[in-house]
């Protein structure tokens, strides 16, 4: 059942191989320089984001309506997990990365 926890160690080690052979260096540059340069620009490309977003009026708010009330009961409990529609923009955009509109596609399926 955990054999996947035993392949960890060997799974580094051919990683470590892999990724410092001479063929995988220019590759493994590529990948360390873009990080470093991600890194250093963060801040700035958070600024502009910001900017940008305030600049088309797509403010934090996000506004919803609740579709369904669905709750899981357990004696002596329950846990509401209620279905939120989107009403604005910004939520509809929540709900694009959110996961649920995927899983809902999926279960559809």
């Amino acid at each position: 059942m955990f054999h996947w926890a035993t392949q960890i160690p060997g799974d580094i080690e051919n990683f470590v191989k892999t990724s410092f052979k001479k063929e995988s260096l220019p590759m493994t540059g590529v990948v360390l320089g873009s990080t470093v340069l991600l890194i250093v620009l963060d801040q700035s490309i958070l600024e502009s984001t910001q900017q940008f977003v305030e600049n088309i009026h797509l403010f934090a708010e996000s506004k919803q309506d609740k579709l369904v009330n669905f709750s899981l009961c357990k004696t002596g409990s329950s846990l509401p997990l209620p279905v939120f529609f989107p009403k604005n923009l910004n939520a509809s955009m929540y709900f694009l990365v959110d996961g649920f509109t995927h899983i809902t596609l999926i279960a559809g399926f």
